[in-house]
């Protein structure tokens, strides 16, 4: 009996693909599109109110021990539009490039706006590959590179007597924020300056 065990053992092991330890997250609304971010990872909350976005980088939280699977929980209130919005989505660990040589490090982006849009996507491969690799000099001829598109969703917008969409707006008036609102309020008149307004992907009734 415990012969058979150790073998089943073996056999899950063995055929169960490795999965990154750790994660860099960033999310950040479209520059267009002043937004205040909710952002949670397999429960593990990454941000709640900012403005800016953020950038964080750390140890991957996976929603079992024995998958790869990264279960996100996105709302953000767009500001300017007086309008919140909410998606609970899902990516395997194994859909991400990775930025070291042993894989151990992946790496994944956010966006969300205008309107309902979502993109995810992770780093280009090779642009990925040269960072491991530490070529700084390839990899400076790849900047233009274009991540890699994982998801493109769209979001169901949020009653406005919804508790975290309340939550949002609040702080996207208060105090602590006017910093990040007044920054996010000038990128945006720069790109509008040189940029047509985007026209959002999604239909407002959050369909895809």
């Amino acid at each position: 009996m415990l012969a058979a065990i150790a073998v089943a053992a073996v056999m899950i092991w063995g055929l169960w693909p490795s999965r990154p330890t750790g994660l860099g997250t960033d999310i950040t609304s479209h520059i267009s599109t002043p937004a205040s971010l909710y952002l949670s990872l397999n429960g593990r909350e990454i941000v709640n109110g900012s403005i800016r976005g953020r950038a964080e980088g750390g140890g991957a939280t996976y929603a079992s021990r024995w998958g790869d699977a990264l279960n996100w929980d996105l709302a953000w209130y767009d500001i300017l539009a007086d309008r919140s919005y909410r998606l609970k989505f899902a990516v395997a660990a194994s859909e991400l490039a990775t930025l070291d040589t042993e894989k151990s490090n992946a790496t994944i982006s956010i966006v969300v706006g205008p309107g309902a849009d979502i993109v995810v996507t992770t780093a280009h491969p090779e642009v990925a590959r040269l960072i491991a690799l530490r070529k700084g000099k390839e990899l400076a001829e790849l900047q233009g590179a274009d991540p890699v598109i994982l998801r493109e969703l769209c979001a169901e917008p949020l009653p406005d007597d919804d508790p975290l969409a309340q939550k949002l707006k609040e702080n996207s008036r208060a105090n602590g924020w006017a910093d990040q609102l007044e920054e996010s309020m000038e990128n945006r008149a720069r790109f509008l300056g040189n940029n047509l307004p985007p026209s959002p992907r999604c239909p407002d009734a959050g369909e895809e």
